[in-house]
């Protein structure tokens, strides 16, 4: 594909101050959701190199200084940066503050092409979890100087409140930091117009990424099969449009899934469909 992307997991694992009012620590969070993001990514055929951490263990990261970062950004020649973090109010105990919000520099110049792809990745986070919409926020923050990165967009994605007490739970587990991650990645396949290849992990008991719902398919050339995978017979090609989709299920030749057609027709492959609800 060409577009490379780095994705950043926020502070070091002994920061000072960055917890949650019970002590669980914000690049805790933070590397959860960048793990998740980085993997997203590279599924749906991105090239990725990471800052901030380097493996899914996030109890031994220095915090590496903002400087040191943008200097590997930009010695990595990556097009887009996206920083993980989780949020707090600062006010001193539990507070009411909550949702999430997408960062581009305060400094247009600086910021560059930003705004784009933050008002597409906000607009999937919110619609993911149904968080407070906190919009786009501009601050002059090292990791969304897109000039200084060589980059032409870099962003900062605070996925939630530490100093929330709902949220706060939430970040904690990463069943809800994998969705965020998932959002992240669903906007910047949206913006690059990129077919979003959701995770299916059947098998091993886990949860799927991808559910029943309404599906938009995007391509005029996918076949319905009669079976979840490329191993069973065509059927016909399904014409553009929004289909709903009662079953999915792990198959060969797709990496999101195939989902069941609730006209009994068949299956498709979710990798060439946007799930809307």
């Amino acid at each position: 594909m060409g577009i490379k992307i780095n994705v950043d997991a926020g502070h070091g694992s002994n920061t000072a101050g960055k917890r949650t009012r019970d002590g669980y620590r914000e690049h805790w969070i933070n590397v959860m959701t960048a793990g998740f993001l980085a993997a997203s990514l590279r599924r749906c055929g991105f090239t990725v190199m990471t800052t901030g951490f380097d493996d899914d263990d996030a109890t031994d990261d220095p915090d590496t200084s903002i400087v040191s970062r943008q200097k590997a950004v930009k010695a990595g020649k990556c097009d887009v940066s996206v920083s993980c973090h989780a949020n707090a109010d600062g006010k001193g105990g539990w507070t009411s503050a909550e949702g999430v919000i997408t960062y581009i520099h305060s400094d247009a110049v600086k910021a560059k092409n930003s705004l784009a792809l933050a008002r597409v990745v906000q607009q999937e986070l919110v619609k993911g979890t149904s968080q407070r919409d906190r919009g786009i926020g501009k601050s002059n923050l090292g990791m969304c100087n897109a000039s200084y990165m060589g980059c032409d967009y870099a962003i900062l994605a605070e996925i939630g409140f530490m100093t929330n007490r709902v949220e706060a739970e939430m970040l904690k587990t990463d069943k809800f930091c994998k969705e965020q991650a998932e959002d992240i990645c669903r906007g910047i396949c949206k913006f690059y117009n990129v077919p979003y290849a959701g995770s299916l992990q059947s098998d091993q008991g886990q949860d799927h990424v991808l559910s029943p719902g309404l599906y938009r398919v995007t391509i005029d050339n996918l076949y319905i099969r009669k079976g979840p995978g490329t191993n069973y017979d065509r059927v016909k090609k399904i014409t553009p449009g929004v289909y709903t989709i009662t079953e999915v299920r792990a198959g060969t030749g797709s990496t999101a899934g195939w989902g069941h057609l609730k006209s009994e027709a068949g299956w498709i492959s979710l990798d060439y469909a946007e799930f809307i609800r």
